[in-house]
């Protein structure tokens, strides 16, 4: 209530957890669901307003996104190799799209 939606990003092998290596500010719709991919190169979020995100977590930058729902995103899952990520919605609908790879530096 009032505070600004942010994702933390901790390094965890690193050690250091007093301060988060990246910081992303989510300003437009919260986060209502997120996984790991890619072998932890890719952040994928799901949003309020049906937005699916990727982000490049090295960067602490959104590198893609895609609108595929009308309403509240409630999970999102990867099949076995990582290639495609179904979503499910509070609009009573599931969609299956694929993974966006972020180039990773």
């Amino acid at each position: 209530m009032g505070f600004d939606c942010e994702i933390m990003l901790f390094d965890l092998a690193a050690g250091d957890l007093a301060e988060p290596c990246h910081s992303i500010p989510i300003t437009d719709s919260r986060v209502t669901a997120a996984l790991w991919t890619c072998q932890d190169r890719l952040l994928v979020t799901g949003h309020e307003n049906g937005e699916i995100r990727h982000y490049d977590p090295r960067k602490g930058e959104k590198c893609h996104y895609v609108k595929k729902h009308s309403k509240i995103i409630s999970d999102l899952q990867l099949n076995k190799d990582q290639t495609m990520l179904i979503s499910a919605s509070k609009d009573t609908t599931a969609r299956v799209d694929k993974v966006y790879r972020c180039k990773c530096r």
